[in-house]
């Protein structure tokens, strides 16, 4: 007779971006947060909310919850991504795999709407800065040698790093947030764009240029 086992982890747990629909311009209202939601054969179920200012991260699931974590588009937004790791490291089952994008240091790093717009805002004293820049102040970017440094330290074996992308989203968001935010005074445009840019990244991901790579693609596994 063998001992039980627990169950295998199946499921995914995928992470997104989700931005405060506050209209106002105070940088702790406009706090943007990571969504939570599990992914199990064909079901989705949203599991909770976390503030990127968050310094200790807490996901509401077990240890070893999860086959899969998606995790795209979230180290460069949040306070501190060794924390956040960590606890991926702590609900991602042995053997299970860790995807995640972020935006690439390099040739292309200029091209980026958030900061540009950040720039703009700072130097005027006109609109509303960006919610990639909260909380860390601007939208950071990353060099292949530094995320596999990071990934690494938190326990993970890095299998791939690819760079991808040519910015498809950066030109249509920077008008966006000049005509609608900047001169208009709108300041909910930015999150009314966000569905917009989230599909022009999804596209943008597809696209890969010899020495060239808006973002840096990592799949790493946890032993």
């Amino acid at each position: 007779m063998t001992d039980s086992q627990p169950p295998r982890a199946t499921s995914t747990l995928r992470l997104a971006i989700a931005l405060n629909e506050t209209a106002s311009r105070r940088s702790s209202d406009m706090m943007p947060t990571v969504r939570l939601t599990v992914c199990d054969a064909g079901d989705e179920r949203i599991i909770g909310e976390i503030r990127t200012d968050e310094k200790t991260p807490r996901i509401a699931a077990a240890d070893h919850a999860f086959a899969r974590a998606d995790a795209r588009n979230i180290l460069s937004r949040v306070m501190d991504e060794g924390a956040w790791l960590a606890e991926l490291r702590r609900v991602i089952a042995p053997g299970g795999q860790l995807v995640l994008t972020v935006p690439a240091g390099g040739p292309l790093a200029w091209l980026d709407a958030q900061n540009i717009y950040r720039y703009l805002t700072d130097i005027t004293g006109r609109g509303t800065k960006p919610s990639a820049t909260l909380p860390t102040g601007w939208h950071r970017h990353y060099h292949a040698d530094e995320i596999r440094h990071l990934v690494e330290n938190a326990g993970f074996s890095v299998q791939s790093i690819e760079r991808t992308g040519v910015g498809l989203a950066e030109i249509p968001q920077l008008m966006g947030l000049v005509v609608g935010d900047y001169l208009l005074q709108r300041p909910e445009t930015e999150r009314r764009m966000h569905p917009n840019r989230a599909r022009l990244e999804r596209l943008d991901r597809e696209v890969r240029l010899p020495g060239l790579g808006k973002v840096l693609s990592v799949v790493a596994t946890r032993p």
